[in-house]
């Protein structure tokens, strides 16, 4: 059965319960905006202990990359001893470049950290190109370095002369050397002596697997023109008779003399 609704009546209102949140008033807004604030500090206070301490770790791996042809790694890590105790935030790493870079045939360093304790150390060597006066090897400049094992340097070219023409020496080695290298010939020692007078050793001829070495004296005056001389005696004659040759005297005005090794050795096999 269907209830029924008087006409006119107003319908029968639903009571609903509604809970109603209080607002906060300013003084408890104040008192979470401190407790907040104070968690916020002891957090932040540890938090920096924490990154202090960790950043105050002395570093505990370096990683040195280098080829080591010439360079002694036990050189590097004796200069670079004192700046890695002083933790991976505050190590110099501009003062291990330069301690490293002033060690002899280092070219260039970079230095970087990798987080959390580690440094990684690129060396890249300058390659040196001859010996000079059996004291030291010498670098593409010029420049003149001491080392310790100067015996392992054996197979580079040997230059000598007064301490202030290494430069010179340097440069006509360079320049004669292009010009043998185009007749198989190479400089193995170049020597200016006191009185300017010029020597050199070529090798590039084997006989029986043994290295031959031609003695070749240039003098003091005219060498492009001495040695010119040569080159063309040398192509159109020597060169068949090359492993025979002991020494050439360029020393003339218009041409050259030969030692032959033969008359060496029964200068020798005479004594």
């Amino acid at each position: 059965m269907k209830s029924q609704v008087r006409r006119g009546a107003s319908p029968q209102k639903t009571k609903l319960n509604v809970s109603v949140r209080k607002k906060l008033t300013i003084k408890q807004w104040i008192g979470m905006g401190l407790i907040l604030c104070f968690v916020l500090v002891i957090m932040d206070v540890n938090y920096s202990h924490f990154l202090t301490d960790k950043l105050a770790w002395p570093i505990e791996r370096v990683t040195i990359n280098s080829n080591y042809y010439f360079v002694n790694q036990r050189k590097i890590q004796e200069r670079i001893q004192s700046s890695t105790n002083q933790g991976f935030l505050f190590v110099d790493l501009r003062k291990i470049k330069e301690d490293i870079e002033s060690i002899p045939l280092v070219d260039n360093v970079a230095v970087k950290r990798v987080w959390p304790d580690s440094l990684v150390i690129d060396v890249e060597e300058e390659m040196p190109v001859a010996t000079w006066n059996n004291k030291g090897v010498m670098d593409n400049d010029g420049d003149i370095f001491v080392v310790e094992n100067l015996p392992s340097f054996e197979s580079l070219p040997k230059l000598s002369g007064l301490d202030d023409t290494k430069r010179l020496v340097l440069n006509k080695y360079y320049t004669m050397s292009a010009v043998l290298q185009k007749i198989g010939l190479s400089v193995s020692r170049m020597d200016l002596k006191p009185r300017g007078a010029w020597e050199i050793e070529l090798t590039g001829i084997e006989l029986n697997e043994e290295n031959i070495v031609i003695q070749l004296l240039l003098g003091r005056e005219f060498l492009e023109e001495k040695l010119t001389r040569f080159i063309a005696i040398y192509q159109g004659f020597l060169i068949n008779h090359a492993e025979k040759i002991a020494i050439v005297d360029a020393r003339y005005t218009n041409g050259l003399a030969v030692t032959w090794r033969s008359k060496i050795d029964a200068d020798k096999q005479g004594t």
